[in-house]
């Protein structure tokens, strides 16, 4: 049985409680991940997302319920000195990380998180090298101010300001959004090898298309409670819930339903491959 690295149990979440404002944005959460996971979030806006990887992080608090993360329980007594203990482990990379950039140098900012706890000066170092390797930025860039990059470098850095405090959870929100598409597939190739290397991942995103491949799970959630828990293969075969969470199947699924092939290819690349198979067999029929 593969172990659960992450685990909601009976996760509500309100905002704004006991004030005429109050919303109930997460309804009565189950769900596990497992170790080395990558796990996709998908829905409407406002379906709760955001506030399911904002509890993840221990960000906020549950409302009711708990939240595990190795072994470690947050809930709403949890307090901040926890909270922090808690985030350790888990890196976050907001939708537009580069906005979060502040420092004079490009190692000041990768510096600031380890410095935080506590690291001694030689295991920063080895770390923010390990992470600019990572995120294929030459360490000439480390003297250079993060304000004079390139969008697409910006993105870099500020993600590898979160491995250098290496993560064994990595939730990206939204992390395609405003790239071009040679820093889109740079950025993926970027999260593959860390999810290769064990380190759990969490995105939300809509462009779903991009990640297809990669993902193990997918979570839909609609008005703050999950609608799917499942493969990707399995979601995709339920029109009622692409259109529940407003997406459009992968183009390779599209094809594949046009042309009449049987299954369903997560990308061009197996859609390829199943139909030099379906030509073999045809040959082979006719012959």
């Amino acid at each position: 049985m593969v172990k659960a690295k992450i685990e909601l149990r009976n996760v509500n979440f309100i905002y704004q409680p006991t004030t005429p404002l109050a919303h109930q944005a997460l309804r009565n959460i189950n769900l596990k991940i497992a170790d080395g996971a990558f796990t996709v979030l998908v829905g409407q806006t406002g379906s709760g997302k955001s506030t399911l990887v904002n509890l993840i992080d221990a960000l906020t608090l549950p409302t009711s319920g708990q939240v595990v993360v190795n072994g470690r329980l947050i809930n709403n007594q949890t307090s901040k000195r926890e909270q922090e203990l808690f985030r350790q482990k888990i890196g976050f990379v907001f939708q537009f990380p580069e906005r979060q950039l502040f420092a004079q140098t490009v190692r000041d900012d990768l510096a600031f998180g380890p410095q935080n706890l506590g690291w001694p000066q030689k295991k920063i170092n080895k770390s923010i090298m390990k992470a600019l390797e990572t995120v294929q930025l030459s360490p000439t860039i480390l003297k250079q101010s993060p304000f004079s990059l390139s969008g697409g470098q910006k993105r870099r850095v500020a993600i590898a300001g979160v491995l250098a405090m290496n993560p064994e959870v990595l939730i990206l929100d939204e992390p395609a959004v405003g790239l071009d598409s040679l820093a889109v597939q740079r950025l993926l190739n970027i999260i593959k090898e860390l999810n290769q290397r064990g380190v759990t991942i969490i995105m939300i995103t809509h462009y779903l298309e991009m990640v297809t491949s990669l993902v193990t799970q997918i979570v839909a959630l609609h008005d703050g409670q999950i609608t799917f828990d499942g493969s990707p293969q399995e979601f995709f075969s339920s029109q009622q819930l692409l259109k529940k969470s407003d997406l459009l199947a992968p183009k390779s699924i599209q094809i594949s339903r046009e042309i009449g092939l049987s299954g369903l290819p997560l990308s061009l690349d197996e859609l390829s491959a199943n139909l030099i198979e379906r030509l073999k067999n045809g040959g082979m029929a006719n012959g």
